[in-house]
Order: structure tokens, then C-alpha cells, then sequence
């Protein structure tokens, strides 16, 4: 009984050594850029002069706190579940030659670091990872990695970000002073609910849907705006309300609601606020 308790304690001792070691550290004030690629996807992220997060493609475009929050402070480094072999022969069993991920961060002083991710682990409790320029391979929890790739595969957005994906519209209800107009869609046939269900024309249901895919720019004006009068947001010229189906992790079917309302023309008319 006392050697079992002895190899025990011995084996944690091993193992919350091992998981206490740094896989790599930084301060997070020397963060300048981050690129995170997974597969075909890729997005980069900016330090701006006031300390917010941008994307650098659309430019200007801040990143959406709701789900960015944290990420910095994730990629300051992680903690290695531990090292896993000091001088591979051969990255290929670990997916890492090539590598299926990467994080490349861009310091203040002018140095890069760059994360290879490669396969999970046989028990998909964590992932083979490898910092470029240096041979060893680490096991790094796995949840860290998926929470890092999911800003490529699912861009963190801000909340007021048009992007909704048309195929997934089941219904859309405009509503001005003049009229209101419900379109519902029903297995992929467009129809205005008014109880005839006559089918829409084609060519105009194209261009319909066509006005609805993302918009080729969009800007933030302000950030907390306090006086909607002066862009003409207190009494709306329009209002778009869109019901978007997606499903869960579950598989389940769960329905989006979205309102826009429009307001004026900006000054040189090239924007509606």
C-alpha cells in the first residue's frame, strides 16, 4: 500500500509538473497583429493607436467584443500539457509538415511568432502544436486551439455587421408608411403572404435576393450615438425585419430574427444610416 501511494503521488507530481510548463509566453501589450489560418481560412486582426481590435480586411472594421473577448489574453500563451518529443524525425504523424493551422503574431519591437497546429492527440484531449523555428512538439489542450481557429472559420464580427447568408432568408416583412410587404419562403419557393401563395417572378425574387447579400462596405459612425434625429433614425423611412434558419449543434432547427431600420442618406449619398 505505502509503495502504490508513493508511485502516485510521484506520477501527479510528474504530471502538474508537466502541465504547469509554458508551451510559449508573452505580455499582451506587445501584440501588434494577429493571423490565424485553418484550412482555406484566414483573418487578420490589428492593433488600432486606441487600443481596440480591428480587422485588417474590411479596414477599420473593429472586431465584435461578444466573442473576441479573451482572445488576446488566450494567445499570450498556453500552458503544455507537456512535451512530447525534443527531436522529431518525422512531423508528418503529427500533422504538422505540413502544418493544418497556424498563428502568426506580430510584436511591437518587430518579432514574429508563429503557432503550427497540427492533429488532435488519439484521446482528442489535445492537440500536436510546434512554435515555428524550433523542432520540439508539444501537446497542447485542445479546446485552446479550437477556441483560437474558430475566429478564421467564424470571423468575430460586431453585433451591427451585415452578413447574412440569403439561402438561409425563410422570411422577410418590409414596412414603410406607404405599404407593408411579407415574403415568405417555403422549401425554396418565394411566395407574398397575403393567402393567395402565388409564386413570386423569378426575375425579380433574383434581384430581391441579390439587394440582400452583404453590402460592399459598411462603416461604423458612432459608437454610442445619443441624437438619432440627425440621422434620420427617429422616424424611419423603412423598416426590414428577416427570419434566418439555421441548426444547432444538435441538429435542431433555430430561427434568427433580425430588424434594420433605415434612416437618411449619409452627405454624399453613397450610405443609408
Amino acid at each position: 500500500m505505502v509503495a502504490g501511494y508513493v508511485f502516485f503521488v510521484q506520477v501527479r507530481q510528474t504530471e502538474e509538473a508537466e502541465i504547469t510548463s509554458w508551451f510559449y509566453n508573452l505580455d499582451l501589450p506587445d501584440i501588434k497583429k494577429i493571423t490565424i489560418t485553418d484550412g482555406d481560412n484566414e483573418s487578420s486582426f490589428i492593433e488600432g493607436d486606441d487600443r481596440r481590435w480591428y480587422f485588417q480586411e474590411p479596414e477599420g472594421l473593429p472586431v465584435g467584443q461578444g466573442r473576441w473577448e479573451g482572445i488576446t489574453l488566450l494567445l499570450t500563451g498556453p500552458k503544455s500539457h507537456r512535451l512530447l518529443d525534443e527531436q522529431p524525425s518525422n512531423l508528418e504523424p503529427y500533422g504538422l509538415d505540413p502544418a493544418q493551422s497556424s498563428i502568426t503574431m506580430e510584436l511591437h519591437n518587430g518579432e514574429t511568432v508563429a503557432i503550427l497546429m497540427g492533429l488532435p492527440t488519439p484521446d482528442l484531449g489535445n492537440t500536436y502544436m510546434q512554435i515555428d523555428g524550433f523542432p520540439q512538439v508539444f501537446t497542447i489542450f485542445e479546446g485552446w486551439g479550437t477556441v483560437i481557429k474558430s475566429m478564421a472559420d467564424k470571423p468575430p464580427y460586431p453585433d451591427w455587421y451585415y452578413d447574412i447568408d440569403t439561402s438561409t432568408i425563410v422570411r422577410v416583412r418590409l414596412n414603410s408608411e406607404t405599404f407593408t410587404i411579407d415574403l415568405l419562403n417555403t422549401q425554396g419557393d418565394w411566395f407574398i403572404n397575403d393567402g393567395t401563395e402565388n409564386p413570386l417572378d423569378n426575375d425579380w425574387l433574383r434581384s430581391f435576393l441579390l439587394a440582400l447579400e452583404k453590402p460592399m462596405s459598411q462603416e461604423l459612425t458612432e459608437r454610442n450615438p445619443t441624437n438619432l434625429l440627425q440621422y434620420g433614425l427617429d422616424y424611419p423611412s423603412l423598416l426590414m425585419f428577416i427570419d434566418v434558419i439555421r441548426k444547432d449543434e444538435a441538429g435542431l432547427n433555430i430561427i434568427s430574427n433580425y430588424k434594420f431600420v433605415f434612416g437618411d442618406k449619409t452627405e454624399n449619398s453613397a450610405h443609408y444610416y
